[in-house]
């Protein structure tokens, strides 16, 4: 019990530090000093070593620098740099000033050099050394490594560098981003006899260095001891050093890493030699030496270098590695091995609970019997999105205010929400999204894949989520599992999806069981192709003529208009793929036509169609086009047709439709039906008539159908709805083949025709009827009510004494012994009260909902 108390409190003691380094009270402040950068920090800090905490504080601003921040300051060094925030303290090099001194590189005769931008290094050895640098952004701005024209004046070397003389000490960088370097990201270097123990880096964000993104060189006899690498991400290092540019090179004796995300570029074609490692155990060369006796890795994600993991030893001398534990990693886009063990003279390696995907690459592991390799997985991860369709994480994570996105494991764009443990090891797991974060999934269309973020515990909805599309939005109806959690608790407070035409996001069940849904707008028709262009005939008589049209393998129906003069009124035929069309309304001068393609068993591509004159001559021409339709293959039915001569006609729909207008003018104009059309053809070559049609998608209403110049010889129209039918209703849930009017999906107990009815979800729990109550010998109760029931169903309620023997509550309904029941329902808001009254009082009296389909 008092484990979590102390870890409560703990963490407000910490919370209340970091706020008061943030306001800094006490501390030397770089904004108390005048001058260039320069001057102003180096003030600062020969104020701060004179006090006890020797803390300079950087409230937020840029700092350009002309020479890097020297941090040598005594044989006995205690410093600590604190910026106001990481997002707004900058160190960048003031390129006005080393252009304007650059005296052509010569710095030795009074040119500038930046050098490296934060230099902890001296001639004389250091007894102790303290320093840590905390909250603030390094941006060296090397034009190589923008993309600009070579021209770097002298703006080289690292971010970070530790250098020569450091015998002992503590050397801390916490919540750190270093961009744009020449060299390394941070450098610990200097093989001077000194090794560089205690080094601790946390919470940092290295991206597009020349070289190295962690670079370690070892120190002779002993070596270095104790580096600590947790929550960094490392992102496009090696620009500048394409023959050997690892994300973390490492020569330790003993080195723990944790939480690492490194992504690269080298499968992307752009300098094949750059990061031709992840994460690099060197061997010792700078011996004699025992190698590196100790190191872990947990939790890293590597993609896009040469080969992800190398474990090297020198066999010509005895310097070995031993005891390193690389455990929970995933590894792709790879050149070469997933993890790749080098020499014979290693003991004690293990390799264990990880992920390698070979198809860019060589083996997931060559071990080379140096190490223990258990549960690792070989196969191919889904290749749609890049570089990641599916994210785990196994320690705490707050998103923390940053755009957040599983496809690039924390990365969006420039941005990148580190992996930071709220309480690791503590209690249960929480990836906790926060009011100010931004989930962001993206879509695939080119290979219809969404993002998965997996969750080994809760993951708690909070803020925004975003849905971002590459190549393209869904087009079809269907279910996406975006989330993958042993517990998902809150709700989003935005939720961003980007539209489809004709379809519907549902995201009801994102905090059940992590899933959206797309689905047709309920009764949306949508088109799938028209003609090309209009096809203008001669006169016709005793003849048939077809023309080639791919109506398209999603397409449910197709439709045909036609204008022409006909001498007789005898209906022409027209078919399609052998298959007869019917008319939907035909009026002579002006027709329409369709076909069911659902019960053709037409699967897409080019067939006839075939439009017969035969025993009926047209006057002049014939104009006809055609366009074929979908409704996620529900049915489609007529429901209403109009027609008209030299004045407007109106079309009204009992639901959103598709209309199909077919005109037949005199002079020239443009149809309209409430809105422009949008043409199938229009053909002034018809004699002395001009045929047009066109089609729109309207909501359910009165629609005028008008010709806006000129005079009409002829009007159709036709409007087409998605049949109102049980059938119908069910396609718009996922219920799998539960799909019959007694299954009950969810096991509500109240089977699919009842949700159809009430106008429940089919899929999840429903309450059924409610508010029951007894009022003398009258039953009342409640039940939501569907705004609009399908047609071929009709609700009822039933009555029984003895739950075998069922009545309708109709008055009449009865037992021979002669008791009646009668029910009164009103409906309000979606809500029906209900009140069954019995002719006679009954000692039990059992009443339920039912449905019936009406023939």
């Amino acid at each position: 019990m008092n484990s979590p108390i102390k870890l409560y409190v703990c963490g407000i003691l910490i919370l209340l530090l970091e706020t008061a380094a943030a306001q800094g009270p006490g501390y030397i402040s770089v904004g108390d000093y005048s001058g260039t950068a320069n001057q102003r920090i180096n003030s600062a800090i020969a104020a701060a070593m004179a006090t006890d905490h020797k803390t300079v504080f950087f409230p937020n601003g840029t700092y350009a620098l002309r020479s890097g921040l020297s941090l040598n300051r005594g044989s006995d060094t205690e410093l600590h740099l604190i910026g106001e925030s990481r997002e707004g303290v900058f160190l960048i090099p003031d390129i006005p000033y080393l252009e304007a001194n650059y005296n052509g590189g010569d710095w030795e005769n009074g040119g500038a050099r930046l050098v490296n931008m934060i230099d902890l290094s001296s001639v004389s050895v250091f007894a102790s050394v303290d320093v840590s640098i905390q909250n603030m952004t390094v941006d060296m701005r090397d034009q190589r490594v923008m993309g600009e024209p070579v021209r770097t004046y002298n703006v080289v070397g690292h971010g970070i560098r530790v250098g020569k003389g450091w015998v002992t000490g503590q050397f801390t960088v916490n919540e750190v981003t270093i961009r744009n370097t020449q060299g390394y990201g941070i450098g610990i270097q200097d093989r001077d006899g000194h090794p560089k123990n205690n080094i601790t880096l946390t919470d940092l964000l290295i991206e597009r260095a020349g070289s190295d993104g962690i670079d370690t060189k070892e120190a002779s006899g002993d070596g270095n001891r104790n580096l600590v690498i947790r929550n960094v991400s490392i992102n496009e290092v090696g620009f500048l050093d394409t023959g050997a540019a690892p994300a973390i090179d490492l020569r330790y004796r003993d080195v723990t890493i944790e939480n690492v995300n490194i992504v690269s570029k080298s499968n992307q074609g752009i300098n094949s030699g750059q990061s031709t490692t992840g994460i690099n155990f060197r061997p010792w060369d700078n011996g004699p030496g025992t190698g590196i006796v100790g190191a872990t890795v947990s939790n890293a994600y590597i993609r896009g270098t040469g080969v992800g993991m190398r474990i090297q030893s020198d066999d010509t001398v005895p310097t070995p590695h031993q005891n390193i534990a690389i455990s929970d990693f995933k590894i792709q886009g790879q050149q070469g091995a997933g993890i790749n063990i080098l020499g014979t003279n290693h003991s004690g390696h293990t390799i264990s609970n990880g992920f390698v995907d070979p198809a860019f690459g060589d083996a997931p592991v060559v071990a080379n019997g140096q190490a223990v390799v258990t549960n690792v997985i070989a196969g191919r991860w889904d290749p749609a999105l890049t570089p990641l369709t599916e994210t785990t994480f196994e320690n705490n994570v707050s998103l923390a205010g940053k755009t957040y996105s599983p496809a690039w494991n924390g990365i969006v764009g420039s941005e990148r929400a580190g992996i930071n443990p709220t309480a690791p090891g503590a209690g249960p797991f929480v990836f906790d999204v926060g009011s100010t974060g931004v989930m962001q999934i993206d879509y695939d269309g080119a290979f219809n894949a969404m993002d998965k973020l997996i969750v080994d515990g809760t993951l708690n909805l909070d803020g925004e989520l975003r849905l971002n599309t590459i190549d393209g939005a869904p087009a079809t109806a269907g279910t996406y599992r975006i989330f993958e959690a042993d517990a998902i608790t809150g709700a989003f407070d935005t939720i961003s999806l980007p539209p489809v035409p004709g379809m519907i996001w549902v995201t009801d069940k994102l905090a059940t069981d992590g899933t959206i849904r797309l689905q047709q707008v309920p009764n949306t028709i949508l088109p799938v192709k028209s003609s090309p262009s209009h096809v203008a005939l001669g006169p016709l008589g005793n003849s048939a003529t077809s023309f080639p049209f791919d109506a398209g393998a999603d397409a449910d129906m197709l439709m045909v208009a036609v204008s022409s003069e006909r001498s007789a009124q005898t209906n022409p035929t027209l078919s399609y793929a052998g298959h007869a069309l019917a008319p939907a309304i035909e009026k002579g001068s002006a027709s329409i036509w369709y076909l069911d393609l659902t019960k053709t068993g037409y699967q897409g591509g080019p067939a006839d169609l075939v439009i017969d004159f035969t025993g009926i001559n047209t006057v002049n021409g014939v104009a006809l086009g055609a366009v074929s339709v979908r409704a996620s293959g529900r049915a489609i039915e007529v429901h209403s047709t109009d027609f008209g001569t030299e004045s407007a006609n109106l079309v009204t729909t009992r639901a959103p439709a598709f209309i199909l207008a077919s005109f037949n003018a005199n002079g020239s104009g443009s149809p309209r039906v409430d809105a422009p059309l949008t043409k199938i053809y229009a053909s002034g070559n018809i004699g002395s008539a001009q045929g047009a049609a066109g089609y729109n998608v309207v909501d359910a209403g009165t629609h005028p159908i008008e010709w806006t110049t000129g005079s009409k010889r002829m009007v159709t129209a036709a409007a087409f709805v998605i049949a109102n039918n049980f059938a119908n209703w069910i396609a718009d849930y996922e219920v799998g083949g539960a799909v019959g009017l007694g299954d009950d999906p969810e096991s509500d107990g109240l089977p699919n025709g009842i949700e159809a009815w009430f106008g429940s979800d089919p899929g999840d729990f429903s309450p059924g009827l409610a508010n029951i109550a007894l009022v003398g010998t009258d039953i009342t109760f409640t039940h939501p009510v569907a705004p609009i029931m399908p047609d071929d169903l009709e609700g009822c309620y039933q009555w029984s004494t003895n739950l075998v023997d069922w009545y309708a509550c109709d008055g009449l309904d009865g037992p021979a012994t002669g008791e009646k029941v009668s029910a009164s329902s009103q409906v309000d808001t979606g809500t029906a009260t209900v009140t069954v009254s019995p002719s006679e009082y009954l000692p039990q009296l059992f009443v339920r909902a039912a449905v019936r389909v009406i023939e």
